[in-house]
C-alpha cells in the first residue's frame, strides 16, 4: 500500500510540473508572436540580389532601451547577414520584457 501511495504521489508531481510548464509556455507564445511580427515588418522588402530563398538563424537580445542587439547571424550568404544586421541592430521594438537570448529563424526571399 505504501508503494502505491508513493507511486501515485510521484505521478501527481510529474503531471503538475508538466501542466505548469505548459501553462507558462502558452503565456509566452503571444508575446513571442508579437515580437516576431515586429521583426518581420523590419525585414520586409529586401533589396538583395539573391537566387531563391536564403535561411538565417538570428540570435539576439534586448537591451534596457528595448532595442534589438544582434549577437549572431548564422547564414551562408554574407549579403543576407549584413542586411539583417542593418535592419535589426539597435532598432527599438514595442515589446517590453527581458530576454536573455532569443533565436529566430529568418527566411529571406526576393
Amino acid at each position: 500500500m505504501k508503494r502505491i501511495s508513493v507511486l501515485l504521489l510521484a505521478v501527481v508531481f510529474t503531471l503538475s510540473g508538466a501542466l505548469s510548464a505548459n501553462a507558462m509556455e502558452n503565456e509566452k507564445k503571444p508575446v513571442k508572436n508579437q515580437m516576431s511580427k515586429e521583426i518581420s515588418e523590419m525585414l520586409k522588402a529586401p533589396s538583395l540580389d539573391i537566387n531563391g530563398d536564403v535561411k538565417a538563424e538570428v540570435t539576439f537580445t534586448l537591451n534596457e532601451d528595448n532595442e534589438i542587439v544582434v549577437l549572431k547571424v548564422k547564414t551562408e550568404n554574407a549579403d543576407v547577414e549584413r542586411f539583417i544586421k542593418q535592419r535589426l541592430n539597435y532598432k527599438k521594438i514595442k515589446f517590453r520584457g527581458k530576454l536573455p537570448e532569443y533565436k529566430l529563424t529568418v527566411r529571406v526571399t526576393t
